[in-house]
């Protein structure tokens, strides 16, 4: 009998798969139920696997739906950015000179009484406490040097006082010997390892540990976005799901920390879970670029290797070529010194031209107004001979336009009947390239559909007070929105922008259905 068809109690044979999994068998439900308490903990829709290519993947074990949660878990260690203005050392919070409470034990800043006891703080006061002099940080409005100390002292932390984690931790890659010799490297070795073995005289730990956990955290860590400002994390799992700039899966995060994926589209039983470690909306320059820089591989996933995107020539340039409507590319982006060709009339261009026209326009983007409305407009129509309509440049400012019109000092009512078409048309022109390029950008979809709902209930408000239309459309149009931006939002922690708005949709979507039943059960208010 094949072991993987017994039963996971009694070892006889089995046919019922575990629902969660599809990964382990029971003969019956009495034996699922009664082996679940010790199952749940390792319940999960997929396995990890490896490649000679990828290395350590996750695959699914079954098939999973879209907007499901594949999984979840705490990080092994949590720490403030490197390079932070002050924060508090328990909930990551910003201070300031007039709100921080310092640690009566260490001097580290916090922000109350109730941080003191966090237990993302024991290890630095731990340290400090025994050398018999606190910290003392008086300026807050600049960078400090000593917090880039902190990720690292909270690894070695875990080697001292918890084996099980440091485990895990050092398991992680770190590449010190693709790091060695750059900037990052070097102030780790001067400002980290000289606080840690110095400042803190820990001499215990070697001048390799240290860099070592730099490393890990240069490498895995992953941005949470819970306080102001975000604080990293290193997980376990998470750390594992492959990269994908056209992933299947996104990241959000509990109120409590714990990291979650969730698929972002359905995936099918056998396929690798993956997630995004770069902008997925940004140029595949600037994703492999940053890749390499920050995590050490180019990327060669579907995305990357088509150079037009899938159609979409979200990093192409229009040709310059007297009347030609073609499209500029070079051959492959493998090569960032390859020429650009256009694919209709043959022009070419060199990479240096692209290069310096990239880097123009991406600091007029970093000088301008972005929550300008006449400067997003502007932006769009100075360079709409340049840039394709869904370069990663335009893309950005139709995000930020989508949202900007009818929001802040002028409220929707005021807006006219273009600008909110406008609005409704670029909102769309967003949607329709992520879910082409990045499926699993559920955020970006998410609130630019509530953008959609805004500026639809705006306009048929208009055309009901002016030609008295029947509402039903009205509400079923507005209802379809809704359902689909809070299926998008509604993994998102309450204390973000997303959750909030994921909030409000709830709450007007819940009214919205309400107007419906009213309507389905009394026909005639629709004569009033």
């Amino acid at each position: 009998m094949d072991d993987l068809n017994g039963c996971e109690v009694c070892q006889k044979p089995a046919n019922q798969k575990c629902g969660g999994c599809h990964s382990i068998f029971y003969c019956g439900k009495e034996h699922q139920r009664s082996h679940w308490k010790k199952h749940k903990k390792f319940c999960r829709p997929f396995e990890m696997a490896n490649d000679d290519n990828v290395g350590r993947f996750i695959k699914a074990t079954k098939e999973i739906e879209e907007g499901s949660v594949i999984f979840e878990e705490r990080p092994l260690s949590v720490s403030p950015m490197q390079l932070t203005l002050p924060v508090c050392m328990g909930c990551g919070n910003h201070v300031t000179a007039e709100d921080v409470h310092p640690c009566p034990k260490c001097g580290w800043p916090l922000c109350g009484e109730q941080c003191e006891s966090n237990p993302n703080h024991v290890p630095e006061c731990y340290y400090t406490s025994k050398i018999g002099q606190k910290v003392s940080i008086t300026t807050f409005d600049t960078i400090h040097p000593l917090y880039r100390c902190v990720g690292a002292l909270r690894c070695l932390y875990q080697k001292q006082f918890a084996p099980d984690v440091w485990r895990k931790i050092e398991k992680l890659e770190s590449h010190c010997k693709l790091r060695k010799g750059t900037d990052g490297y070097e102030q780790d070795r001067l400002c980290v390892v000289d606080t840690i073995r110095n400042f803190l005289k820990l001499k215990e730990f070697s001048e390799e540990e240290i860099l070592r956990c730099t490393g890990v955290i240069g490498v895995n860590a992953h941005e949470i976005p819970l306080s102001t400002p975000s604080q990293v994390g290193l997980f376990n799992v998470t750390s594992i799901f492959e990269h994908s700039c056209r992933s299947n899966a996104y990241k959000t995060f509990s109120m409590a920390g714990q990291v979650r994926v969730i698929a972002g589209r359905k995936i099918d039983k056998g396929e690798h879970i993956s997630i995004c470690y770069t902008e997925p909306l940004q140029t595949t320059l600037f994703r492999q670029k940053h890749l390499q820089r920050t995590k050490f591989f180019s990327c060669r996933c579907e995305r990357c290797l088509d150079v037009t995107e899938f159609g979409t020539n979200v990093s192409a340039l229009n040709c310059q070529s007297g009347q030609c409507k073609g499209i500029v590319l070079p051959g492959s982006f493998e090569n960032e010194n390859a020429e650009w060709c256009c694919k209709q009339c043959g022009s070419k261009q060199t990479a240096e031209f692209v290069m310096n026209a990239m880097k123009r326009i991406g600091d007029d983007l970093v000088l301008m107004d972005k929550g300008s409305v006449e400067d997003c407009k502007q932006f769009l129509d100075h360079y709409s001979t340049l840039l394709t309509p869904n370069h990663a440049y335009m893309i950005d400012i139709k995000l930020a336009l989508g949202q900007l019109i009818g929001n802040g000092d002028y409220s929707l009512k005021t807006v006219s009947v273009d600008d909110l078409l406008l609005k409704k048309q670029l909102c769309q022109d967003v949607i329709n390239i992520v879910n082409i390029i990045a499926p699993a950008e559920k955020r970006v979809i998410g609130i630019m559909l509530v953008e959609i709902y805004t500026c639809t209930t705006e306009l048929q408000r208009r055309k009901l007070h002016k030609a008295n239309k029947d509402p039903v459309s009205m509400l079923t149009e507005c209802t379809t929105i809704l359902r689909q931006a809070v299926r998008c939002l509604q993994h998102e922690p309450e204390v973000l922008f997303e959750g909030k708005l994921y909030l409000q949709a709830l709450k007007d979507l819940k009214k919205l259905e309400g107007c419906n039943q009213l309507l389905i059960q009394n026909p005639s208010l629709l004569m009033k």
